[in-house]
């Protein structure tokens, strides 16, 4: 409270908007809480993550934004992690007021390398559509990455959706138009050692179905990791996708955390996100870590909208203008001076 009262108005209102995203973790988990539990690496993870509906706050580069608050997108895993759907949604519709965007999941990768909708799935979109200013994200994500659903042919149906793209993304583009989407999250995640070629791979494609998407008017998001090179961030980074995701802030640890923070802002930039979660392997974040790890967020995103070249022209901008006026009141001050002399 007592730095609150230090500073500005406009940090005030951030700092409450950051405070209302741990508020909304609290009480998703309060709601949705299990015991997580890590096995062999971060494809677990997201089986345990979306089993809270909280999944990932994300706290990203929105902060660029008039609005100057971070922007939230809530995860659903529906039947694929037995989420309490008609619960998640009341959540959902009762914090409407700060949530950005939802990302369900939807649809998959067929063994041809095809665009398939999940019709064991239930469709969430006419509720989400109460939601006015909320974004709808389907995801295309390999559920099979997780035991007991993995497949040895994933592999194979990514390489050949790499080679042979366009079939894919005709189908994406066309049930998006069908079903009420405004984007698609991806949350292709390697179950192989992969190598720097598929990297590659991925970043063209990413960049391909991007481009595909905008032409349509929708939006694409990716959600990435440093644990293979499967995600080349420098090379995603150059891509056209809207929104660049990082999973490696899933961690108990601070320096981790911090140093992830640093990796996506400088891939990403103003297109960074973060993922933030309040409880890992067994161990729960107090208030006081959750606010510390907000406060990083805040100020890793913060520093990447002021140095876009657009904010450094405005910043140039508003110096000039300060110098002006303070020249003409030297200007004044000089003519009254004058005036009494006579």
């Amino acid at each position: 409270h007592a730095a609150r009262e230090r500073e500005p108005v406009r940090k005030q209102l951030l700092s409450r908007a950051f405070y209302l995203c741990v508020c909304v973790s609290l009480s998703l988990h309060s709601r949705f809480g299990s015991q997580y539990s890590l096995h062999s690496g971060v494809a677990e993870v997201k089986m345990n993550l979306a089993r809270v509906l909280l999944a990932v706050c994300f706290c990203t580069a929105a902060l660029a934004r008039s609005s100057d608050r971070c922007s939230i997108l809530a995860w659903m895993g529906l039947e694929r992690v037995d989420e309490d759907i008609r619960t998640s949604l009341h959540q959902l519709d009762a914090h409407a007021k700060i949530i950005d965007a939802v990302a369900f999941e939807s649809a998959g990768i067929t063994a041809d390398a095809h665009f398939r909708v999940d019709s064991n799935l239930t469709d969430v979109v006419p509720q989400l559509k109460r939601l006015r200013s909320a974004e709808r994200y389907a995801m295309i994500s390999t559920y099979h990455d997780t035991e007991p659903h993995r497949r040895a042919s994933d592999r194979e149906s990514i390489l050949s959706l790499f080679q042979n793209p366009e079939p894919f993304i005709d189908g994406a583009l066309r049930a998006a138009e069908q079903r009420g989407w405004t984007g698609f999250n991806f949350d292709i995640e390697p179950v192989w050692n992969s190598t720097e070629a598929e990297g590659v791979a991925y970043a063209v494609f990413l960049d391909r179905f991007a481009s595909a998407a905008h032409e349509r008017g929708l939006k694409v998001t990716v959600a990435v990791a440093t644990y293979e090179p499967f995600w080349n961030l420098p090379l995603i980074g150059k891509t056209r996708v809207d929104q660049i995701i990082t999973m490696s802030t899933y961690t108990y640890n601070d320096a981790t955390f911090r140093r992830e923070l640093a990796k996506i802002r400088s891939a990403a930039g103003k297109r960074a996100a973060a993922g933030l979660l309040t409880e890992l392997d067994g161990k729960t974040l107090t208030r006081a870590q959750l606010h510390r790890r907000l406060q990083w967020i805040q100020g890793v995103f913060a520093h990447t909208a002021r140095s876009t070249p657009a904010a450094r022209a405005g910043a140039r901008d508003a110096a000039q203008r300060s110098s002006d006026k303070r020249k003409q009141r030297h200007a004044v001050q000089r003519r009254r001076a004058d005036k009494k002399d006579v």
